[in-house]
């Protein structure tokens, strides 16, 4: 029976719930021998990412991916923090072809693109 990458993603969600570190890596393993098997290999980073939104939900955790052409001052990653709440994770990128400015992504779902690139396409196309 081959199951879908958004069926091994919710296996994987609920297996994880309450594990230790070490009990992590032997899922992780078990997981990636059965896709193997399986010769689903392919999905396994959406079925990561999937699951982990999956427990971030659960717990009501925002995720937010930060990128920014130069890193970041306490003071924006503060108000950024702000902005998403306390149960919040925070990944920060600093990306110099941004020019200036700031994205960012919540929940791999919303974005806020404030960037001069953005801004020097829409006005360039």
């Amino acid at each position: 029976m081959k199951y879908t990458p958004a069926q091994y993603a919710a296996a994987l969600a609920e297996v994880l719930q309450g594990k230790t570190s070490a009990e992590l890596k032997h899922i992780a393993a078990n997981l990636f021998t059965h896709m193997t098997k399986a010769r689903a290999t392919k999905d396994i980073d959406r079925v990561v990412r999937e699951a982990g939104r999956r427990m971030r939900r659960k717990e009501e955790i925002s995720a937010a991916d930060v990128e920014s052409a130069a890193p970041l001052s306490a003071k924006h990653l503060h108000s950024i923090k702000r902005m998403l709440g306390p149960k919040s994770a925070i990944i920060e990128k600093v990306n110099p072809h941004l020019l200036a400015g700031t994205r960012i992504i919540i929940d791999e779902e919303t974005l806020i693109d404030a960037t001069a690139l953005r801004r020097l396409t829409t006005l360039f196309p």
